[in-house]
């Protein structure tokens, strides 16, 4: 064995140990990055394109029942500006009869899922649970009632409301404080719905021309649905999108009821 068959082994061996390291640290590096850019891009699609959601209550069976997992297309009415509410590009007409995933007007962290009943300068009227929608009895196959009770017109406005508009862009609302609320010029005489119109006056002020559209949201469990008949319109700026995909539970897979 020579000197340098002494001295140069261990050094060879080093060399090799700290390359295993090196490949090792940059496979691990690798990893992480890969994993950061999955995250990164399941996040923008969360944000952007589809989310999931679950159905929490009763108020859409028995199209859709509690438990259900939605997927449900972000893009459906444009393309909103990133953790907002706020379109930066707006598309996709609402139609009536569409089930739609929306932030309620009065909440800012639950997420509501109901029937579009009511579009925007549509004359809605409720009488005895039956709808008409400009004057017009609505044929409903996928509503049901679950109470068979009447509640009068002035009690409750669960099952009768007299006639009322929804609101349009253009349209003017004004709150005049001895004589009530105003929709272009017209007091409403309509007790539930006089205080909902009054909601879209923002900051307490005594007037407001509207530059959105505006819906009225309706469950098909019509006797056990909190829905704009109790709070009031939808601006659109508020819609989510529609559902594409019920994927969970399994006997339930498929495209959602419409």
């Amino acid at each position: 064995m020579t000197e340098n068959d002494v001295t140069n082994g261990p050094a060879a061996n080093g060399s090799e140990s700290n390359k295993t390291e090196e490949t090792h640290k940059g496979a691990a590096w690798e990893w992480v990055k890969s994993l950061l850019s999955a995250l990164v891009i399941a996040l923008l699609i969360r944000e952007f394109v589809v989310q999931a959601f679950t159905i929490p209550t009763g108020s859409m069976e028995s199209t859709m029942l509690v438990g259900d997992h939605l997927f449900v297309n972000k893009l459906s009415y444009g393309f909103k500006l990133p953790f907002t509410t706020k379109k930066a590009v707006e598309w996709g007409k609402v139609n009536r009869g569409n089930i739609i995933v929306f932030l309620p007007p009065q909440e800012t962290d639950k997420v509501y899922v109901k029937r579009c009943m009511g579009l925007p300068g549509d004359t809605l009227e409720l009488k005895a649970k039956e709808l008409y929608i400009n004057g017009v009895k609505q044929e409903e196959p996928y509503k049901k009632h679950l109470d068979n009770n009447i509640i009068p017109e002035d009690s409750y406005q669960r099952d009768n409301l007299k006639p009322f508009t929804v609101p349009k862009p253009g349209d003017v609302i004004e709150a005049k404080e001895a004589d009530g609320i105003f929709l272009n010029g017209k007091k409403i005489e309509n007790k539930f719905m006089a205080p909902l119109y009054k909601l879209l006056i923002p900051g307490g002020g005594s007037s407001v021309t509207l530059k959105q559209e505006y819906f009225f949201m309706m469950g098909d469990n019509r006797d056990n649905s909190n829905d704009s008949r109790f709070w009031g319109f939808v601006p659109r700026e508020r819609l989510i999108g529609r559902p594409v995909l019920v994927w969970m539970p399994l006997d339930r897979f498929g495209l959602p009821p419409r």
